[in-house]
């Protein structure tokens, strides 16, 4: 029986990001290079792809009164999976770690497959309670309202939306932020997205929470639950990724 596939696409970057912004509170002075990933994944040869994230082409919102080394820059997210043999048709399903705009913000190119988001994450943002927390251009509304159009499904912890794929709730960075545990033909977790409480490979090595949090004590508990995973914890936004894993490949099927 072959095993999964899995395989990090870059499509974002940044070419310094302040590290306070990634590092709770630390490392006042230094910059940070960034890279924004989507996730492929399937679980064996005669399976749809399943797309984790999408990152986000439209980055004009979101650089308003950047710094040109602080803007995003993207690269076009179908010429970007075209590279391993995927095209928007091949993709079943797209999960959502979370609704930040450069987690999102590319969903509507799937608009055939599944769209998954965390159940929590959604219930907030539509919460007109919480109009004043859930603020442009972080939080993309228009493209929510338009998700809301196209119909989601939404995730609670432990819930396998796609076979392979088990989320696990853990706050912290956004009030619905999850992770993705990918399993193997035996159901046991070879390879954990961390999602974005865990920016960088630092986060986790240091214990350190990301900059941007809802949260910090959930994001604290989230970190010792990943430091606690027996199988690799791979972090959101950490260029590193592309020099462990050459071509992004993860998992070979």
């Amino acid at each position: 029986m072959s095993g999964p596939r899995l395989i990090a696409v870059p499509v974002l970057s940044i070419e310094a990001v302040p590290a306070p912004a990634l590092l709770h509170l630390s490392d006042y002075g230094r910059d940070i290079p960034i890279s924004g990933y989507a996730w492929l994944y399937r679980p064996g040869h005669a399976s749809r792809w399943t797309l984790v994230d999408t990152g986000m082409e439209d980055t004009e919102p979101a650089n308003v009164g950047r710094p040109a080394q602080r803007c995003w820059r993207s690269m076009p997210l179908l010429a970007a999976l075209a590279r391993h043999g995927v095209s928007a048709g091949d993709v079943s399903d797209v999960i959502l770690t979370h609704l930040h705009c450069d987690h999102c913000g590319s969903i509507e190119l799937f608009a055939a497959a599944q769209w998954h988001v965390p159940a929590a994450e959604w219930e907030f943002v539509n919460d007109p309670a919480n109009a004043d927390l859930v603020m442009e251009p972080v939080y993309p509304r228009a493209l929510i309202a338009r998700m809301t159009s196209h119909g989601v499904g939404t995730l609670a912890d432990g819930d396998q939306p796609v076979a392979g794929l088990r989320v696990k709730h853990l706050g912290g960075h956004t009030v619905g932020s999850m992770a993705v545990e990918v399993l193997d033909p035996a159901g046991a977790v070879c390879v954990v997205l961390a999602g974005d409480v865990m920016p960088l490979y630092e986060n986790l090595t240091r214990r350190i929470p990301p900059g941007t949090l809802w949260h910090w004590g959930d994001c604290r508990r989230a970190l010792r639950r990943l430091a606690a995973c027996e199988a690799p914890v791979l972090p959101s936004h950490d260029p590193q990724l592309m020099q462990r894993f050459p071509e992004g490949v993860v998992l070979h099927e």
